[in-house]
């Protein structure tokens, strides 16, 4: 934790609500809530006054205050409570100390290429390495292959005569029975 501060901003439902500001990470939230647990409200994202999160107090009392401004203490020995915004923004700006020169070896010395013989009128062109002689393997010959027909069953059978219709058979059509007045 880089820095923090209390703030009060009291409600009339909680007139002992504060505010801590902090310039810290998830570490340092989980590190607050783990010790001082249901005093805190949840973390919120804080823009400005280089303060990234605020935690919300709720009834924090004198001897409360006090364990917590001497935890804090403890854990961020740097920061201190109330430092001033000019304060934190001179330590924040300034500058560093001048890195040393950087300085570079030469570089390789590189072999020099052979220059062309000026009596030539073009370059002669070096010839490709011969290409390694290796033995065939003995390779069996491929079989010659012949196209076999498909032998597809027909689909219907003409040698057969086919069956006699079977004759309808008429189906009684019930009628309605009279209703009796």
């Amino acid at each position: 934790m880089d820095r923090w501060e209390i703030r009060a901003t009291a409600t009339e439902d909680d007139p002992d609500r504060h505010l801590l500001l902090i310039q810290g990470g998830p570490a340092d939230v989980a590190a607050l809530i783990k010790k001082f647990g249901a005093l805190f409200g949840r973390p919120v994202p804080y823009r400005g006054e280089d303060f990234n999160l605020s935690l919300v107090l709720h009834r924090l009392d004198g001897p409360t205050r006090e364990r917590l401004e001497s935890w804090l203490r403890q854990r961020s020995p740097a920061a201190e409570a109330g430092a001033s915004i000019a304060a934190a923004s001179a330590l924040v700006s300034s500058p560093m100390a001048e890195p040393p020169p950087i300085t570079l070896a030469p570089p390789p010395a590189v072999a020099a290429e052979p220059t062309p013989d000026a009596s030539l009128p073009f370059p002669v062109p070096i010839p490709p390495a011969p290409l390694p002689t290796v033995p065939m393997a003995a390779v069996p010959p491929m079989p010659e292959l012949k196209p076999r027909e498909p032998e597809i069953p027909p689909l219907i059978d003409l040698s057969v005569e086919p069956a006699a219709a079977p004759t309808p058979v008429p189906i009684p059509v019930p009628t309605p029975e009279p209703i009796a007045p």
